[in-house]
């Protein structure tokens, strides 16, 4: 009998260990775990670096638009060209910087999340490698939110393809509404322009400092990235800030024209 109860115990602990262990197993199967690669990934590569960043670009892409943890945007500093606020004696202008600088304060934002750092590797890999940059650096700047990491993509893009008009184009974008970045959006125009943008891209740096230069650059850059979307939910999102940005620009206009009459 003793014998028989030691065995019915032994035989419950069992079952209830096991029961734990696939109850713990089950509930971890369905956590993903991001791991981003190490710093210097490419000179652990032993040569075969556009196989690996081919690798790494196609995992990448699978989770595209995550984003482990949002935390509140700090507020921007002003214009990186303007030196001295107090010196500007422009109101109109003071207000526009001043604006610019709040304008994303207290938004939700990615800070180089696991995206960021897998595309930041990818192109270490293989710099010349125009896809990351291509979908990457535009995706981290307006479906994840990741300006800063945006930054770094931008500026690794422009400077390893620098003829390129639509890459020096996106990354105006990216500085003027992400970054407020007034200048610096109005060069990578100008260069755009010289590098076989149509006519009115080059045109287009003169009037940033206007609303209505902004939303026309907006517009276009957002149409441009819908284009290559499949997600509906994505497709829906952007569809949303589309049809907001054309309501300011209908707006603007209307109002243009009746005080020109």
């Amino acid at each position: 009998m003793p014998i028989l109860i030691a065995a019915a115990l032994l035989s419950f602990l069992f079952t209830n260990y096991a029961a734990h262990k696939l109850d713990f197993k089950a509930k971890n199967e369905q956590k993903t775990i991001y791991v981003a690669p190490p710093k210097y990934i490419q000179h652990m590569a032993f040569g075969y670096n556009e196989s690996f960043a081919d690798s790494m670009w196609l995992r990448t892409i699978q989770d595209l638009t995550l984003c482990e943890r949002k935390e509140a945007q700090e507020e921007l500093k002003i214009v990186r060209d303007v030196k001295k606020f107090e010196t500007i004696t422009d109101e109109k202008m003071k207000f526009l910087i001043d604006f610019a600088g709040k304008a994303n304060q207290g938004r939700k934002v990615c800070r180089k999340g696991w995206v960021f750092r897998m595309l930041d590797a990818t192109t270490e890999l293989a710099p010349r490698f125009q896809m990351p940059y291509d979908a990457g650096a535009l995706a981290l700047s307006v479906l994840i939110d990741d300006y800063e990491g945006a930054a770094v993509l931008f500026d690794k893009a422009v400077e390893q393809f620098p003829n390129d008009w639509n890459m020096l184009y996106r990354a105006a974008y990216h500085y003027l509404f992400d970054q407020k970045d007034f200048a610096k959006a109005a060069e990578l125009l100008v260069r755009a322009g010289d590098n076989g943008a149509p006519a009115w891209v080059k045109g287009l740096a003169a009037t940033l400092y206007t609303t209505e230069g902004q939303l026309t650059l907006a517009l276009s850059t957002l149409e441009q990235l819908r284009a290559g979307l499949k997600d509906d939910e994505q497709r829906k999102n952007l569809d949303d800030r589309i049809a907001t940005l054309k309501e300011q620009a209908a707006l603007i206009k209307k109002e243009r024209q009746q005080s020109e009459k």
